[in-house]
């Protein structure tokens, strides 16, 4: 089986969580889709999980001070700051169980985050899953994920920190694990922060880090990815999401 590899490089939040929709969308409705992996890295910004509200857990006056966008994605899970230092992923799998991917939501978590940990490991750190979808090393959160599915298909996306600031994550949000102890970088690290002494700084690279994801997701489910761009059906479906719910206010500000 063969799958596609789609790299936005550093986009705004709309256009790439758009993206990450219109793929599950489609995988849902197509009779043979291929599996997507879905590279990106976001300008500036904090991501809300679709139950959180923005009043609670955002800084709007510090956002925008320093020039961070606020966007509210239609995944669960917490509140994030994310920038260009942070490579994301979005798994878009048509069918999961015919790839060995468990049907049981945790399981599933474990399961495909050992793609994630395979690459750190192999970078040189000693990476550990913490459930229900964190990774960590030295005892610090270096990824996160969450997933959405529909129709039997489903999407993982996830970071992977290589560095970040954490003075900036403590200005724009108003909670995460660590902000009461005014410590965030007790909590959450970077691959940077954490690499060994001896490191090739050349293995601390995006484009590295992503090959390395490739052929681990690969092997884990069987797939051969190939990469690929944006179809037109799939750039216009895209554009109008971003712009009519991912890039309005009213979905942002919902909660």
């Amino acid at each position: 089986m063969f799958g596609r590899i789609i790299d936005s490089g550093v986009c705004d939040p709309p256009s790439v969580m758009a993206r990450d929709e219109v793929f599950l969308t489609l995988a849902s409705q197509d009779r043979e889709p291929p599996p997507v992996i879905h590279f990106y890295r976001k300008t500036p910004s904090v991501c809300l999980g679709y139950f959180q509200s923005v009043e609670r857990a955002v800084d709007t006056e510090a956002c925008r001070e320093l020039g961070v966008g606020i966007f509210r994605r239609k995944s669960g899970g917490g509140t994030i700051y994310e920038d260009p230092d942070q490579l994301i992923y979005g798994l878009i799998l048509p069918r999961p169980g015919d790839l060995g991917v468990p049907a049981d939501i945790p399981a599933s978590f474990r399961h495909l985050n050992s793609a994630v940990q395979s690459v750190l490991r192999e970078l040189g750190f000693r990476a550990e899953y913490k459930p229900v979808n964190d990774i960590l090393v030295n005892g610090r959160k270096v990824s996160g994920c969450a997933q959405r599915r529909l129709r039997g298909s489903l999407l993982q996306h996830g970071t992977i920190i290589l560095r970040y600031d954490p003075v900036v994550m403590f200005r724009v949000l108003k909670t995460y694990p660590g902000k009461a102890s005014d410590e965030p970088a007790r909590v959450v690290t970077s691959l940077e922060r954490e690499a060994p002494p001896d490191m090739d700084p050349a293995n601390l690279t995006v484009p590295r880090i992503m090959e390395l994801m490739v052929h681990h997701i690969s092997v884990l489910l069987g797939v051969e990815f190939r990469p690929d761009s944006l179809t037109q059906r799939e750039r216009e479906l895209s554009d109008e999401l971003a712009r009519e719910t991912y890039g309005s206010d009213s979905w942002t500000h919902r909660r």
